[in-house]
This record gives C-alpha cells, sequence and structure tokens, in this order.
C-alpha cells in the first residue's frame, strides 16, 4: 500500500545533506517493506501523505502541496540543522489550518514503526467508514433516529444503516436456497445436529443479505431460541462479517473496528462474574469463531483487547487484559480474564452495558489513534 511522500525541498542544501536525506527515505522504505508500505513520491491513490521537511525554507515547496494534503500528515525532519525547526513550524501552521499533523523524529526503525501504524489505522478506517451495517429483525424506528445517539454514532463513523425487518427476513428463510455448512459445526459441543436444517436456511437467509446489501455488519435482534442462534454469530465472525445478538450498534462497532485493526478476529462478551481480590472478571461469548475453540471446549489463553464505545458517543472502554483460562457452559465459552487494578477500575467507569468486545493482541494506541483521526475529521 502507498504511502504519498511530499519532499519540501531547499535548494540551497549541500549535495551532502540531500543524500542523506534520500539515504533516510530509503532505510524508511526497507524499514517498511516487511509491512507492505512503501513511500512513493509519484503514489496518486495512497492512504495518507508524510511530509519530509529538508529545512527551514520550505515555504516555496509548501505552497506547491498545500491544497494536497488530507489527514492525517506525517511530518518527517531532514537531516540538515535547520530542518527540526522547518517541522515543528509546519505543524503549528498545519494545526491552525485544520489538519491533523503529527511530527516524527527518531531512529529509522522508530520513524518506520509510526508511519506503519498510522497506515493501520487508516486501512482499517477505510474498511469501516461509507459501508453498510444492518439492523436485521424487530425494529424500532426511534432509536436510530438521526438526531439520538445511535444516528451521532453512525455519522461520526460515516456508516449507513440498513433496515431489514422481520417480514423481509422471512420471505428471504422461504424463498433462498439452503448452502453447505462445514461438518464440523454438526459435531461441535456448541450445536444440536436436529436443528441442523432450520439452521441452514437461517444462515443462509443472513448470507443472502450480507450480499445483497454489502453488509461488513449485522446487529441481529430475532425472535429465536437464543442457544440456535450461537452458531450463526461465529460462522459469520469467522467470515469476516461483524455479528452481535441484540441491538447495540455501540457494541457492533466495537467488534468491527477490532476486527479491522487485527489479524485475529473479534468476539463479543458479556461480563457474568468479578472477583475483586484476584482482579479477574468471567466473561461469556456465543460469538467465538469455531477455530477457535478446541475439542475440549477451550480456547488459547493470552493478552487480548477489550474494547467498547461509550453511548455518550465521546468516551470509550480500551484496555488490555489476560485470558487465563477457559470452558464451555450451557453453549457458550465461559473465560476467566485477569486485569490490572486500574482497568479494572476504568472498566467499572466506563458504562459499557456489561459487554464488549475483545481480541488477542494489543490495539490500544492504534484505538486511539482511529479516535483522535476521527475527532478531527469532525471538527474541521
Amino acid at each position: 500500500m502507498n504511502i504519498k511522500l511530499f519532499k519540501l525541498t531547499d535548494t540551497k542544501l549541500s549535495n551532502e545533506v540531500i543524500k542523506a536525506d534520500n539515504n533516510f527515505i530509503n532505510e524508511l522504505n526497507d524499514a517498511l517493506f516487511d509491512e507492505d508500505f512503501y513511500l512513493d513520491p509519484n503514489a496518486r491513490n495512497y492512504l495518507y501523505p508524510v511530509v519530509m521537511v529538508e529545512s527551514d525554507k520550505y515555504e516555496a515547496s509548501f505552497k506547491k502541496i498545500r491544497g494536497k494534503l488530507i489527514n492525517p500528515v506525517i511530518i518527517l525532519s531532514g537531516k540538515s540543522r535547520t530542518a527540526f525547526k522547518g517541522a515543528l513550524e509546519l505543524n503549528a501552521r498545519l494545526m491552525i489550518e485544520g489538519y491533523h499533523p503529527l511530527v516524527v523524529k527518531g531512529n529509522d526503525a522508530d520513524d518506520a514503526s509510526i508511519i506503519s501504524e498510522v497506515a493501520k489505522v487508516m486501512i482499517a478506517r477505510s474498511k469501516i467508514s461509507n459501508n453498510n451495517i444492518a439492523l436485521i429483525g424487530n425494529l424500532d424506528e426511534k432509536q436510530y433516529d438521526k438526531k439520538n445517539i445511535n444516528g451521532e454514532l453512525l455519522k461520526k463513523h460515516q456508516l449507513n444503516l440498513i433496515k431489514i425487518g422481520n417480514t423481509e427476513l422471512e420471505d428471504v428463510i422461504n424463498k433462498v436456497k439452503p448452502s453447505s455448512l462445514p461438518q464440523k459445526i454438526i459435531l461441535n459441543k456448541l450445536f444440536n445436529p436436529s436443528d441442523y436444517a432450520a439452521f441452514n436456511k437461517l444462515y443462509s437467509a443472513i448470507m443472502y443479505l450480507v450480499d445483497k446489501y454489502h453488509l461488513i455488519g449485522i446487529c441481529l435482534n430475532v425472535d429465536f431460541d437464543i442457544h440456535f442462534l450461537y452458531p450463526l454469530a461465529s460462522l459469520l465472525n469467522e467470515k469476516g462479517v461483524s455479528l452481535i445478538l441484540e441491538n447495540d450498534l455501540h457494541g457492533l462497532l466495537s467488534l468491527m473496528l477490532l476486527n479491522a485493526l487485527n489479524d485475529s478476529i473479534a468476539v463479543y462478551a458479556s461480563i457474568v462474574n468479578v472477583d475483586l481480590e484476584k482482579n479477574d472478571i468471567v466473561i461469556s461469548s456465543n460469538s467465538v469463531p469455531f477455530s477457535f475453540i478446541s475439542k475440549e471446549g477451550t480456547v488459547d489463553n493470552g493478552d487480548i483487547t477489550i474494547l467498547k464505545f461509550g453511548y455518550d458517543n465521546k468516551h470509550f472502554l480500551a484496555i488490555s487484559g489476560k485470558i487465563n483460562s477457559s470452558r464451555l457452559v450451557n453453549g457458550e465459552v465461559e473465560l476467566t480474564v485477569r486485569l490490572e487494578e486500574r482497568e479494572l477500575f476504568e472498566l467499572f467507569r466506563e458504562a459499557t452495558g456489561g459487554t464488549f468486545a475483545f481480541s488477542y493482541g494489543d490495539s490500544i494506541a492504534n484505538i486511539f489513534a482511529y479516535d483522535n483521526i476521527l475527532y478531527f475529521d469532525n471538527h474541521k
């Protein structure tokens, strides 16, 4: 993926400094190669711009690129004696003009890491913004009015909401041709084989609607036995379509963002118990992908990121935890997660409704970066 490189040149610089700046860019590209990113001065389609300031005499070059910048903007300092001064001046200037700049100055590896992480955030944003999500089943029109919190959330994240009522869902269930399901679903402890045919029709209907409306996320609220629906969330999440079994757009967006930021599939869960002495929470999930679950009904222990966007559309919960144990309980995967004391306090302080998304790995910094980019885009 290309990242646009703009160089604010100074014709009075020595050949030695110009060569050092070019070597710096080459070293950055070498470091970015493993992440499949490239700083390209000729890029036409790109994730975001990087501006290299060669000195504090950048005015003439800046006039040529001024109308070509988009948010966010990373500013690199060249190797001349006045380059960092120029970078700081440009940073202040762009902030006044409504841009979201970031000056980076460190060793090659650090700079490349920052450029790469911002690129990942922009990729995640592109996976979410200007896409469709759906509320399927029991609809409450007032709940999703543009003027209330859900309407504000959709606008902030540039999402389109498709409303699919029970009538349309039932029509599709009756008409769609059942598709083949992985055989492992029949043998899995989470599923009753006697329900296979009915479940297959529901699954096929949902996948038909996903294709018809180009959906990347679904809130499903239907009058089915909840245990009948568990495999549906698992299968769709495994296919890259975020699905939760309740009308909670904030929860769905939390799941979608972690999916967009991570190589690991995100999971939606609810808190069922807490041990304040050990700083443990016990959570339960009906959307763990089948590929995550062992024959014994356990999942891998390890570090996770927990995320839930707040219902005020301003705050969010983003903390780290560690899965220490897991088991199957009544068809759901139950996990014990250890938190730090500060993070346990954060969990109770933020109004999450007792539910959140989690995924393996550490995505905390990228979540904050994503939120900052949204803030600047919504306050231009």
